[in-house]
This record gives structure tokens, C-alpha cells and sequence, in this order.
């Protein structure tokens, strides 16, 4: 079809998981499709899957992971603790929040 990349369904979802549930990823689908087409495919859905199961996801032929979610939540849960007195430090501190628990 000429897509430059395929998100495809494999177990996750969009948006927040209920209390510490992670998805259950299918990577014998993944194996499956990753060897059977050349183009880049794409987890949708990443937020809260839990770096084990991003880190096989990307082994197995993800190539880009998609986790808004995850960055969305830290950003809020930091600016909520900061007394930020203008859209400026709001800003820094939402910032800071999504560097949270980066290599």
C-alpha cells in the first residue's frame, strides 16, 4: 500500500490502564506479522505495558512505541505538586515531570 509505517493490534490500548494491570501482549502475533511485511510497525497503546514487555515489543519488530499516556500523567502528577504561580513554571515543571525516570 505504500504506508510508511503500520500500527498494529497486538493487545494494547489507548489511555490508562485500571490499578497496575498491564496489557497482555500477543508477540507471537507480532513475530508473525514482523516476518511476514517490510514496513516499520508501530505499538500503539505503550502506557503502562511495563519496559519488559516494551523492550520485547521493540526486539521482536516494533519500531516505534507510543506511550502519551505514561508522559501525560508524569507531567500532571508534577505540576500538581508544584506551586507554580504563572504558565511558565507550569510549563518547566511539566517538563521536569516527563524527564522523570529517563536514562
Amino acid at each position: 500500500t505504500g504506508v510508511d509505517s503500520l500500527a498494529i493490534s497486538i493487545g494494547t490500548a489507548h489511555g490508562s490502564y485500571k490499578a497496575a494491570a498491564t496489557p497482555v501482549i500477543d508477540f507471537d502475533r507480532l513475530k508473525e506479522i514482523a516476518a511476514t511485511i517490510d514496513t516499520p510497525l508501530v505499538l500503539h497503546g505503550g502506557s503502562s505495558s511495563g519496559d519488559e514487555n516494551l523492550n520485547k515489543c521493540a526486539t521482536n519488530g516494533i519500531s516505534k512505541v507510543n506511550i502519551y499516556t505514561d508522559l501525560c500523567v508524569a507531567a500532571y502528577n508534577k505540576a500538581q505538586g508544584t506551586d507554580c504561580k504563572n504558565y511558565r513554571e507550569m510549563k518547566s515543571a511539566m517538563k521536569a515531570g516527563m524527564r522523570v525516570n529517563q536514562p
